[in-house]
């Protein structure tokens, strides 16, 4: 079976990817933060879909714990087909007005996250893989009040 790994699955669109690739008969790792929601997620995966299910609680900001958290994976999870690098965090507003902790958190969330993700998950994934990036419009267009968000933005599409 054909396996997705994505990052930042407990809301939003990681969420609905998630169970869009368990809909279309894929096994899938889902990762990010709260352990209560990922645990809700796999269920609803493996109630509805039928499908298996890996959940794997972890911060992408910390590489330590995201290349545990790969490595903890055995037998056919070894295997990523898929990857689809989705874990975002968003902060707005005027840029003299934001602290070091918020341009931290956004840079390293949205682009050192899905680099360490993707440095880890390659190791597993086959030639035909594939690596989709969720991004935004920040990522092609200066838009005001966005600096951070969209530097990181930038970032994560020069990666891509």
């Amino acid at each position: 079976m054909p396996i997705v790994l994505v990052t930042g699955a407990t809301a939003g669109f990681g969420r609905a990817i998630a169970l869009k690739f368990a809909e279309n008969g894929y096994d899938v790792i889902i990762t990010g933060r709260r352990e209560e929601r990922l645990i809700s997620l796999k269920n609803e995966i493996e109630t509805n879909y039928k499908r298996k299910v890996a959940s794997l609680c972890f911060d992408v900001r910390n590489s330590d714990d995201v290349a545990a958290a790969l490595n903890s994976l055995s037998g056919d999870w070894k295997k990523v087909d898929v990857l689809v690098n989705n874990a975002g965090v968003f902060t707005g507003g005027k840029f003299a007005a934001q602290n070091h902790e918020a341009i931290d958190k956004v840079i390293d969330v949205n682009v050192k996250g899905a680099m360490y993700v993707t440095n880890e998950a390659l190791k597993w994934m086959p030639s035909y893989s594939r690596i989709f990036f969720i991004n935004s419009v920040s990522g092609l267009y200066e838009i005001e009040y966005e600096a951070i968000y969209g530097a990181s933005k930038h970032a994560l599409t020069a990666f891509a």
